[in-house]
Parts: structure tokens; sequence; C-alpha cells
């Protein structure tokens, strides 16, 4: 048995792939980050190296509105396709169910003027006792977030 609340949004951009490749990895993520019930908007990012979205094993700290912080590390890119990355040394209380998530963007061109875009998130419990509570936050608070964000990243890049 998996030991991971897998989740997913999906939604599609009225943007060309490439406006919706620079709006995922360029865009101002403590203005679409916002927080939605128990889950904490981007205040600030910290340590974020110049070229974050440009190469693998590149690491950040997100500062969260709660004051908690979790670190994404960019694990593979394929420029206008994907991004996987990995969310590690959480700080808030997630923590005790959860060692981080693995995480990812899939980026298909339908059309010339849009692109559906996929954000899936693997949350790794720490054991299965734990495992039906982080299903529960991840189905029930993070996935409404998750859409909320992708609605905002969607506008910022049709915009």
């Amino acid at each position: 048995m998996s030991r991971s609340a897998k989740i997913h949004v999906s939604m599609v951009f009225s943007a060309p792939v490439e406006e919706a490749w620079e709006s995922l990895t360029r865009g101002e993520l403590t203005h679409v980050s916002q927080r939605w019930g128990p889950i904490p908007g981007v205040v600030a990012i910290h340590d974020e190296p110049p070229g974050f979205f440009d190469e693998p094993g590149l690491s950040r700290t997100l500062e969260n509105s709660d004051g908690s912080t979790v670190v994404e590390t960019i694990k593979a890119l394929f420029p206008l396709r994907s991004i996987e990355y990995a969310v590690t040394e959480l700080t808030n209380s997630f923590r005790h169910l959860t060692s981080g998530a693995d995480a990812s963007f899939e980026l298909v061109p339908l059309n010339e003027d849009s692109t559906s875009v996929t954000w899936r998130y693997s949350w790794n419990a720490h054991n299965a006792l734990v495992l039906p509570l982080l299903w529960l936050i991840a189905h029930l608070a993070f996935r409404p977030y998750m859409r909320r964000m992708l609605e905002r990243i969607s506008a910022a890049a049709s915009s």
C-alpha cells in the first residue's frame, strides 16, 4: 500500500504554452499564493538563486503567512512541458503528518491560444496511521487551495 496522499488539479489557460510556462516559472508567487482555510499563503521567498527555474537541483525557501517555511527544490525541468519539484523541511504542524511532497506541473498545448496545465502533489505520510488524516487534509483543504492558485496564475497568463 502506498503511503502517500495524491491529488491533482487541471485547468485550461487561455494562453499559448509559452505564456503559461512564463506565468508558472516567472510569476510573482506571493501574489497568487493566498491563504485559503488552513493552508497559508506565501508571503516571501528567501535564498532563491538566479535562474531557479532553469536548473535542476536549485532550492529556495518559502515563508508562509503563518510564519512557517518550506523548501522547494527543482528535481527536473522540461521547458514548456513540465517542472518536477520536491517540498521538504516543513516547519508548520503539517510536518507531524508528512516529510514533504513530490509535486509537478505539466503543460500540454491544446492549440495556439490555450494550454492545459495539471498540477500534481504526492504528500508522503510518515506512517500508515497518519495517512487517512493526511489524505483528508490534502483532498479537502490543499486541493481547493491549488485550484484557486491555478486560477490566479491562469488570469496572469491571460492578461
